[in-house]
Parts: C-alpha cells; sequence; structure tokens
C-alpha cells in the first residue's frame, strides 16, 4: 500500500554525466577542426553550450535550478532562445531547401520563438504594465513609510 506512485527512473552517475558531456563536446570541436565549414560551425554553437551546461550542473535541467536565473533575466532569455531557434532552424531548413531561402526561414523562425519566450516570461514575471514583480515595502503596505 505504501508503494510509490512513480517509480524511480535509472539516473546515471554524475561523473558519467560529466564525462559523456565533455567527450560530445570535444568530438564537435575536433570535427570542426579536421572540416570547417559553416554547418560544422553552427553545430558547435548550438550543441556545445548545451553540453558545458550539462557537464557543470547535470541535474538542473531536470530539477529546475536555472527557474529563478529565468525568472530574473527574461529579456535575455528570450534573446538565447531566438538565436539557438533560428540555428537549429537553418540547420533543419538547410537540409531541404536553398542556402539563402533557409537562412531567410531560420532567422524569422528564431526571432519569433525568441519573442515568444521572451513574452511569456515577461508575462509570467509581470513586466507588462503590471508594475514591478516584486513590490516595495511601501507600496505592498499601504502606508506611507
Amino acid at each position: 500500500m505504501d508503494k510509490p506512485v512513480v517509480e524511480k527512473t535509472f539516473d546515471p552517475p554524475v561523473l558519467v554525466q560529466r564525462i559523456f558531456a565533455g567527450v560530445c563536446g570535444i568530438a564537435l570541436i575536433v570535427r570542426l577542426v579536421v572540416e570547417p565549414s559553416l554547418r560544422n560551425a553552427l553545430w558547435v554553437i548550438a550543441l556545445c553550450p548545451m553540453w558545458a551546461f550539462v557537464a557543470i550542473s547535470p541535474k538542473a535541467g531536470r530539477d529546475r535550478r536555472h527557474s529563478a536565473w529565468e525568472r530574473c533575466h527574461p529579456v535575455l532569455g528570450g534573446g538565447i532562445a531566438a538565436m539557438f531557434g533560428g540555428i537549429a532552424a537553418y540547420l533543419l531548413f538547410s537540409l531541404l531547401l536553398d542556402g539563402w531561402l533557409s537562412v531567410a526561414i531560420a532567422v524569422v523562425l528564431g526571432l519569433a520563438f525568441g519573442v515568444l519566450i521572451g513574452y511569456r516570461a515577461s508575462k509570467r514575471v509581470g513586466l507588462r504594465g503590471a508594475g514591478p514583480a516584486v513590490p516595495e515595502v511601501g507600496v505592498a503596505a499601504g502606508g506611507d513609510q
């Protein structure tokens, strides 16, 4: 009767996660050095920050440790999302379309994705005309302190 509702899944040790992230990041960089091209450079720009994030804090993606930073910097989060969304869109569309057409579509989709992420984050924080996210002491108390 005391059996947990959700059973624990396999979670590899932190050292294994860090070693795997380091090997993947180094493999991408070596590929860029061996065969320099725009496509390989974009793969490095798109994936190496993720592998660095996993190497520095392996469990942060699962336990929402970054949510405080996300609340404090909604516009910067939108900019980062626009950059990575644009790179991902270019890598996808360059397989299917001509070079400049895929760049044009990727820029538009990346910016739209960044604006959407920034808008949602600022709406959660309260930056859209609702005043500060944390009211000042005198204003919150209603007194003239």
